[in-house]
């Protein structure tokens, strides 16, 4: 049920972001056309566009905090995201170890058993974001220092 659930959650956030993203890319092109002008209606048209704008990103804001309230895990690795995209997450400073540290912090009563398979997970998730970082390095040594 809860997998079906998450599942649900992504997919209407997902559904709510790829709108998201048209209305953004709207309101870029208004802003682009609106700044071409400077006459007295333009202006007055710029404040209007911009308290939208605002607005608009308020609502990202309050969708993506009720999905995360239901299905926090999913913002960690959105599946609506490219690899791109994903990739960027990770050069901005985005490690898959940082959910251990909800984890410690949320769960309190575990069993030794659970405790330990814990602690293989996060030296396993240790382990490969070491190898990744390395493999990003040497690949921008590869791009960068021709």
């Amino acid at each position: 049920m809860a997998n079906s659930n998450g599942s649900s959650v992504a997919q209407n956030f997902e559904t709510f972001f790829n709108g998201w993203l048209v209305r953004q890319e709207r309101f870029h092109r208004q802003l682009v056309q609106a700044l071409r002008y400077d006459d007295g209606d333009e202006i007055e048209r710029r404040g209007s566009l911009t308290q939208q704008v605002l607005s608009h990103y308020e609502q990202y804001a309050v969708e993506k905090s009720k999905a995360a309230r239901e299905q926090v895990l999913l913002f960690y690795s959105p599946p609506w995201l490219t690899s791109l995209e994903k990739a960027l997450l990770w050069v901005g400073g985005f490690r898959p170890f940082l959910l251990f540290k909800l984890l410690d912090n949320s769960i309190t009563e575990l069993s030794p058993e659970q405790e330990e398979a814990i602690d293989r997970v996060k030296c396993e998730t240790r382990r490969e974001e070491r190898e990744l970082t390395q493999d990003s390095a040497a690949i921008l040594t590869l791009i960068f220092c021709r």
